[in-house]
């Protein structure tokens, strides 16, 4: 055992750490091992691979994971990418309310409460937890791919706008008769 030790070198980088790690992590899955070597957010871990997955499972007498609903990955990507965010920015952006959405991420543990808003009522602010890194796959949530669609501040004034109408629609052009007033 001591031989052994002594072949380790005594101070190691961490990118040394890293590069070592990939390339097990390569050889792992070349080889087409039962196991993956796989980097999140706190580390790295050994995971089953997806081919022998089902079998494990078989053994292990345990149900298929669960899905999210589509209600559940729209609240979960808004969360993930405007965090911290309110239920109201949520049901804002949705048109939906967000409720039984926000409730199964955070009994799933995707989803977590951050604090509370400087707003009127205070409201809870949600956030996401590392669960939602390992779910996605991800180290960080800088590796969320960018939001090509619309910019942080394009979504903040499309809740502003949605949320506080700046003119009010006359009745001429709901299609109304006009009432005159008094």
């Amino acid at each position: 055992m001591r031989d052994l030790l002594d072949q380790v070198p005594s101070l190691l980088t961490s990118a040394q750490i890293r590069d070592a790690m990939d390339s097990i992590a390569d050889d792992l899955k070349e080889s087409d091992e039962v196991f993956r070597l796989r980097e999140g957010p706190n580390g790295y871990r050994l995971a089953v691979s997806p081919r022998y997955a089902d079998w494990v499972r078989l053994l292990r007498d345990e149900p298929r994971p669960q899905r999210l609903s589509p209600a559940a990955m729209e609240t979960l990507a808004i969360v993930a990418y405007r965090q911290p965010v309110t239920r109201s920015e949520i049901e804002a952006i949705r048109g939906v309310s967000a409720d039984s959405a926000l409730n199964k991420l955070m009994e799933r543990e995707l989803v977590f409460v951050i604090g509370r808003a400087e707003l009127p009522g205070r409201p809870l602010q949600y956030g996401t937890t590392d669960g939602f890194l390992e779910f996605c796959g991800l180290k960080s949530l800088e590796e969320l791919p960018s939001s090509d669609v619309l910019s942080p501040n394009q979504i903040t004034e499309w809740i502003r706008s949605a949320t506080m109408p700046e003119e009010q629609i006359s009745d001429k052009e709901m299609g109304l008769a006009e009432v005159e007033q008094e």
